[in-house]
C-alpha cells in the first residue's frame, strides 16, 4: 500500500449468452472493491428474468462485503435466478465455511449453471 491507497483489484467480465448473462468474477472482493461488483450485479439484474451466473473461480480472495453482495443479489434475483460458480479456490473455501451454499443455488461449472432448470 502507498499513500493509503489499496493495491487490491477485481474484474468483473460481462458476457452475454442464450441462456443469460454471466459475470466472471477475478481478483480480491473486500471493501475496496465491492462498488464495482454491487455495480455490475445490479446491470446484470435490471435485465428481466435472464439467469445471471456469478463465475467466481478467478476470485484470489473474499471478504464478508462480498459475501453481503451475493446474499443481496440472491434475494434482490428471486428464486434460482442468481447462479453462483465456485468450484475451488477461497471464494469456494468461504462459502463453505459460512454455509451460504446451503442458501445460493452454487454449481460447479458456468455451462451447468447455464443449462440449470429455472427455479420455481
Amino acid at each position: 500500500m502507498r499513500n493509503g491507497e489499496s493495491t487490491l483489484t477485481v474484474d468483473v467480465h460481462r458476457a452475454e449468452h442464450d441462456d443469460g448473462v454471466v459475470l466472471a468474477v477475478s481478483g480480491e472482493v473486500d471493501l475496496a472493491t465491492a462498488p464495482q461488483l454491487q455495480s455490475s450485479f445490479d446491470q446484470a439484474l435490471r435485465d428481466e428474468a435472464t439467469p445471471v451466473v456469478v463465475d467466481l473461480n478467478g476470485v484470489a480472495f473474499l471478504g464478508s462485503i462480498g459475501l453481503s453482495l451475493l446474499i443481496r443479489a440472491h434475494d434482490q434475483a428471486g428464486p434460482g435466478r442468481l447462479r453462483v460458480v465456485a468450484r475451488t479456490g477461497p471464494a469456494r473455501r468461504t462459502i463453505e465455511l459460512t454455509a451460504l451454499g446451503q442458501v445460493l443455488s452454487m454449481f460447479p461449472t458456468v455451462s451447468d449453471a447455464l443449462d440449470a432448470e429455472p427455479a420455481e
